[in-house]
């Protein structure tokens, strides 16, 4: 099927993961990142906010299915096992119950590259060219890609870890030069999506140290800027994050907490057993471990012998140092190490996942559920309530939402029953339980991880066809595919998403009656009208 109109001829989206709007507006107003600047000028530039919670595993997914959520099905980074009780495998797409962008246009006849989506792989229907999801490790190399990757992993305290960031980095934009200038002209793609990954580690494990965050935002912008030159009269580059960047002010601890206010119970005879466990020491600890192996890993990485080591050793040597060994510094545990402790009968909610949301042991729902359907909300607005008033005892302003509040669509029942929010995002809620008796505390300076996600991203717009109106607007992450669907003229895949086309940016869309967005006010009226002259007999 050809689309029965093209705006633009080639649409790029540039990905920068967890890029926050606050930083790069600051930055680019003290005359630090000038092509961001040039966006401001010339292009667009707007905060996006992204879904609760603000993770990675939700934001681009939603980003390249216009729909929430609830409709997608991808909530945190891997399903809850029901039976398991715990997430025991990482999200892949088929587990995504909406059509990804680059699949709606390559079923359009539209040839699409993707390349270092997270959440994008295994691809289920392939795009003209592609790379794997970094998040998976699945790796999918082009042999004709001059500069590849190299993905050995080196930990935030390797003194070489901020070098290996900014490498990696360069590396992702000469993929995106070479696509740009080889690539799709020799492919006849029109659409390109990838991602620069790599930026959000460095922010989360440097961002104390911020000259180090800053020197990886001015390459980006160094980068960006050459695409900016590349682009040919027809192109637009989108620029968009998937979620924002703050300082990690303090942990919340949500089963502590569950277990504090008595809706989470372990076992009283197996307490005092688990927490042995859990302090147990060892001759060689995951520290040790490190400090004897990371001169050999530079050694490979220096002498780019990496490349040629087995992924089954790197998988060997990642399972030890997760799995096997203790940790000298460990503050708490996961959900995993409690979950033989729980006594189900008695508890009424537990956190499992990435970020610490809130399922209702509800009865006939869950293995052993304890709640009576009936009793559900009632128990849940009671939690609610309590979490508030003990976040504001706190100093912290907690936002509690039920999943039917923000979240819509068949893939509901999965979604947690309840899910929050404190202080934007710079309270990181977690399912791990604290060896501590408390279910809050402070993150120090020093610690390894200083900053979390927040809500607000960045969408970018560069291009001849795009609007150069001064001010700015709240953006949602639900609105980028509607919008690129839009440029291609492919109005009528939009129908069922939830985010609006931002066509007031783009200058061969600004016309009146262009649909703004399925359910708006345009797209109702003008179903009604084609419904009325359906029904005319001439």
């Amino acid at each position: 099927m050809k689309p029965t109109q093209c705006a633009t001829q080639r649409v790029i989206i540039l990905g920068v993961d967890g890029v926050p709007h606050t930083q790069i507006k600051r930055l680019a107003q003290e005359g630090k990142l000038p092509n961001f600047k040039k966006l401001m000028n010339a292009g667009q530039f707007h905060p996006l906010k992204t879904e609760v919670p603000p993770i990675t595993a939700m934001g681009w997914p939603t980003i390249y299915t216009g729909v929430n959520p609830g409709k997608h099905g991808l909530y945190d980074f891997g399903p809850v096992d029901k039976n398991a009780l715990n997430v025991v495998r990482f999200h892949n797409p088929v587990d995504c119950q909406a059509e990804f962008l680059w699949e709606i246009l390559e079923r359009n006849g539209i040839k699409s590259g993707v390349v270092g989506v997270p959440m994008s792989s295994p691809f289920r229907n392939k795009p003209t060219f592609g790379e794997g999801d970094h998040l998976r490790g699945d790796w999918v190399h082009f042999d004709e890609w001059k500069n590849k990757d190299n993905f050995a992993r080196v930990i935030h305290t390797h003194p070489a870890f901020n070098e290996r960031i900014y490498s990696m980095m360069h590396n992702k934009f000469d993929q995106l030069e070479y696509a740009l200038d080889t690539k799709m002209p020799a492919e006849g793609v029109q659409f390109l999506a990838l991602t620069v990954y790599v930026i959000d580690p460095l922010q989360h494990f440097r961002w104390t140290k911020f000259p180090v965050v800053e020197k990886g935002f001015k390459l980006i912008d160094d980068r960006m800027g050459k695409i900016m030159k590349k682009l040919k009269p027809n192109d637009t580059l989108i620029v968009v994050s998937d979620h924002g960047m703050t300082r990690l002010e303090k942990m919340f601890y949500t089963n502590k907490w569950l277990e504090h206010r008595g809706y989470l119970v372990l076992k009283k005879k197996q307490e005092k057993k688990t927490m042995e466990k859990i302090g147990e020491k060892s001759f060689i600890n995951v520290q040790t471990f490190e400090k004897l192996t990371m001169p050999i890993i530079n050694m490979l990485i220096t002498t780019n012998m990496i490349k040629h080591m087995p992924k089954s050793l790197a998988r060997l040597y990642d399972y030890i140092r997760k799995k096997v060994l203790p940790s000298k510094k460990r503050d708490s545990v996961g959900w995993d190490k409690i979950l033989p402790d729980v006594d189900w009968k008695k508890t009424k909610a537990y956190s499992v996942g990435c970020v610490g949301n809130i399922y209702l042991n509800i009865k006939e729902r869950e293995k052993y559920g304890s709640v009576a359907k009936k009793e559900a909300h009632k128990l849940a607005e009671k939690i609610r309530q309590e979490l508030i008033a003990d976040a504001e005892k706190n100093e912290m302003k907690a936002e509690v939402h039920f999943r039917e509040e923000i979240y819509s669509g068949n893939g509901l029942e999965h979604c947690p029953d309840i899910i929050p929010l404190i202080d934007g995002g710079s309270v990181l809620t977690t399912s791990g339980y604290p060896l501590a008796d408390t279910w809050v505390r402070a993150v120090a300076a020093e610690e390894a991880q200083t900053a979390t996600h927040d809500m607000f991203g960045i969408f970018g717009a560069y291009g001849k066809n795009v609007t150069g109106i001064p001010g700015e607007k709240v953006l949602s992450v639900r609105d980028i595919t509607p919008t690129v669907l839009r440029l291609f003229g492919l109005t009528k895949e939009i129908k069922g998403m939830d985010g609006r086309v931002l066509d007031e940016f783009f200058t061969k869309l600004s016309t009146p009656g262009t649909p703004e967005a399925p359910g708006s006010v345009a797209v109702r009226e003008e179903e009604k009208i084609t419904d009325a002259l359906a029904g005319i007999q001439f």
